[in-house]
């Protein structure tokens, strides 16, 4: 579980290839076009997650 120090911290490319498997462009894309905010993001892209753990 992420702690608050982490929860404030930007993702970076990197962590979004690894968390969504998402590829090296679509991760910059993502963050060029909605911010780097963690709780962002994981709203925007938490669905991923969810779909495929049905």
């Amino acid at each position: 579980m992420m702690d608050e120090r982490s929860a404030d911290k930007p993702y970076e490319p990197e962590e979004l290839v690894k968390q969504y498997s998402l590829s090296a462009q679509e991760s910059i894309r993502i963050i060029n076009q909605f911010g780097a905010d963690r709780q962002e993001i994981d709203l925007l892209l938490g669905h991923r997650t969810r779909l495929r753990t049905r």
